[in-house]
């Protein structure tokens, strides 16, 4: 049997990646990233994200009503935005759309935005519309703004918010007055439908 020299030149197997092969592969990650990311994204932001976020919201706007002992008021700015001339003060709130905040009245009887950092207004994009407003005093809010109460005894009015997702999945965001989380239905329901339903 023949030993070799511990010096022979023979090449070692953990000589590692040459700098040109990073490079390379750091390229082909960020080509992938480019063309993937967006898509992905965009998936998840009109669609469960943004239902999430207006459940999300019923249930911050109760909790700060009870803790601040106030009426607090979601503001749901439907998709299409009203024809009815505002007065200057409560303008700049009651002219969003697509969107949801939180507003409280103000001691002159203004409408103003929560202070709550967790309720500033949120604004969608197209792929997320707020088609309607259905109000258990009979009121269909289909334009402009719709303002559900909020009290701090922990109630609010029966409402049920209708929105579609990338122009066809149809929901329905259902705010039991009693009850601190909405419950989310598949397609667009009204009163009727939801008690016939025993909801």
């Amino acid at each position: 049997m023949r030993i070799l020299p511990a010096g022979n030149n023979r090449k070692q197997s953990n000589q590692g990646f040459s700098l040109i092969e990073i490079l390379i592969v750091i390229a082909l990650l960020s080509i992938v990233s480019i063309v993937i990311v967006p898509r992905v994204s965009s998936i998840f932001d009109n669609s469960q994200k943004n239902l999430s976020l207006v459940s999300s919201m019923v249930v911050k706007t109760f909790d700060d009503a009870f803790i601040n002992n106030r009426i607090n008021f979601l503001a749901v700015h439907l998709y299409f935005t009203s024809v009815t001339e505002f007065d200057d003060q409560n303008k700049e709130i009651l002219e969003r759309s697509n969107g949801i905040s939180v507003v409280n009245v103000s001691p002159e009887g203004l409408l103003i935005d929560s202070q709550n950092k967790m309720l500033k207004p949120r604004q969608f994009s197209s792929g997320f519309m707020i088609n309607r407003v259905l109000l258990d005093d009979g009121s269909d809010i289909s334009s402009g703004t719709a303002l559900i109460p909020f009290y701090p005894d922990g109630f609010s009015k029966n409402a049920i918010i209708h929105v579609t997702l990338n122009d066809t999945e149809r929901y329905s965001i259902i705010i039991s007055k009693l009850m601190k989380y909405p419950y989310t239905k598949e397609g667009h329901i009204d009163f009727e439908s939801m008690w016939k339903s025993g909801f």
